[in-house]
């Protein structure tokens, strides 16, 4: 019923519909700052350092050396101060979850940029130049909760020069990680790229795309480390020219 001082029911509704409207955008916006702030999304990359870190054991005082190292490459000097905090916090934690911190980051990066950070995970894994079947094991569960394809994960561990447990067995594989100059192999090329040695140039052309569109220093994500990305890039580049002139 409308009184002659009440406004009539359709503008009535109207109003409670606009200011709905106007709350739901003020809701996302403070969900997009709130996501795109890093103190959200840099937790979960620790939660997945440490999981990787004491993988095998107790993380040593080495350990820590090199994630201190890599977190300052990965996020200057500020953020990587916050993370280590971070890190000293959660390093004993039992109840880190990989599904929680992988879903935690799916909402703020997309899968290229995932993979950017992923990198971060894997360097801090092989830095004894080793890759532990149980480290092998969670970089694989990691990579596919972050949604990185497994041919792009291929091509980030080739990328790093280090002895397979699960492969160590076989001589040409021992001898591949821990020689310098196999890198400039044809057959490491096309393990940069993340295919097989049978590719033709027009899945070379293919992957390299791929992996440009992650790892181009104007493709990544504020707050990865661009100059980190622009190395990996040089690399995947390299690989692509190489197999160009060899298959072009």
């Amino acid at each position: 019923m409308n009184g002659p001082n009440l406004p009539p029911e359709r503008s009535l509704v109207a109003a409670v519909v606009a200011a709905l409207f106007a709350a739901g955008i003020i809701s996302a916006i403070i969900t997009f700052f709130t996501l795109s702030s890093s103190s959200y999304w840099l937790k979960p990359i620790v939660e997945l350092i440490v999981l990787i870190a004491r993988a095998d054991s107790k993380i040593t005082q080495k350990d820590q050396r090199v994630i201190i190292q890599a977190l300052k490459g990965q996020f200057g000097y500020f953020r990587a101060k916050r993370a280590y905090n971070y890190f000293h916090k959660m390093k004993d934690n039992k109840e880190l979850s990989t599904s929680k911190a992988c879903a935690k980051l799916n909402q703020v990066f997309e899968a290229s940029n995932a993979t950017v950070l992923l990198d971060i995970v894997v360097k801090i894994a092989v830095s004894d130049q080793y890759l532990s079947i149980k480290e092998e094991a969670l970089i694989k569960e990691i990579a596919s909760k972050l949604r990185v394809h497994s041919s792009v994960l291929h091509s980030v561990l080739a990328r790093r020069n280090f002895i397979w447990e699960s492969k160590r067995h076989t001589r040409q594989e021992r001898t591949k990680s821990i020689t310098p100059s196999s890198s400039a192999s044809f057959s490491r090329y096309y393990e940069v790229l993340g295919i097989s040695k049978n590719s033709s140039f027009e899945e070379v052309k293919k992957a390299y795309r791929n992996l440009a569109k992650i790892y181009h220093p104007d493709k990544v994500m504020n707050g990865v480390n661009k100059a980190m990305a622009k190395k990996q890039f040089q690399a995947i580049s390299e690989a692509y020219q190489e197999l160009k002139q060899k298959l072009g």
